[in-house]
């Protein structure tokens, strides 16, 4: 986004998890974004006609405050570990040298609330009581697999000065590749006789929610989780 620069190494977004609703993060995980991976604060406009204002709208007054917007990543192992568990809620870790194995389970009531803390050159923004609603995961061969979640918040926003920038402290090495079709099916059901390779996949995880509470101020009082979808996508080789 124009002005936004993702590559600038004083611009950062990061995320939090929160020890409760209303209660912001006190650490945070800094991702190495890509275009894209930001959250946007906008106002729901309400305009009506009263007597004697002839063509032009007489009242105008704002109904809803939102900060909503989305994560854009290659996968690495911290940051893909951490978006899989805030959007599942839940994420069993068990050691297997050299390798670790996470069984992550979709839970609707611990998916956590989530605060966003994001840098653009000297402006500092953060909002909180975020939720994950969808996360994609998508591979090719030969190229970095990506993640891209978007969420829905249910706090303010607001402005902190510079002073109180965080000190980023981002995920370093390689990304995971999709190497060579590497997902190898030994049978499918297509293809009785095996051999069969993917050589491109796309998982969407989508956490349906009811996004309309509000009561006395502008913002959502809640973000309420309603039901669980998965979308699965190949092709084969």
């Amino acid at each position: 986004m124009p002005g936004r620069p993702t590559n600038e190494p004083l611009n950062y977004f990061a995320l939090g998890v929160q020890s409760a609703k209303n209660t912001e993060a006190s650490t945070y995980h800094f991702f190495k974004h890509l275009a894209g991976s930001q959250f946007d604060t906008e106002f729901e406009v309400q305009s009506e006609y009263e007597g004697g204002d002839g063509q032009e709208v007489g009242l105008r007054y704002k109904t809803m405050h939102k900060a909503d917007g989305g994560l854009n990543i290659n996968a690495r192992m911290a940051g893909a570990g951490r978006l899989l568990a805030w959007t599942l809620g839940a994420d069993a870790v068990t050691a297997a040298t050299p390798y670790h194995d996470h069984i992550q389970t979709p839970l609707m009531a611990s998916q956590p609330f989530l605060t966003a803390d994001q840098r653009w050159a000297d402006a500092l923004e953060r909002t909180s009581n975020i939720q994950i609603t969808q996360l994609s995961i998508t591979g090719e061969a030969g190229r970095p697999i990506k993640m891209q979640g978007q969420f829905l918040s249910a706090g303010t926003a607001y402005e902190r000065p510079v002073a109180s920038a965080l000190t980023a402290a981002r995920e370093t090495g390689d990304p995971f590749f999709f190497p060579y079709a590497s997902i190898y099916r030994a049978t499918a059901a297509a293809d009785t006789a095996g051999g069969c390779k993917i050589t491109k996949f796309e998982m969407v995880i989508k956490r349906r929610v009811d996004d309309g509470i509000q009561t006395c101020s502008l913002n959502r009082e809640d973000v309420v989780p309603l039901a669980f979808d998965v979308d699965v996508n190949w092709t084969e080789k």
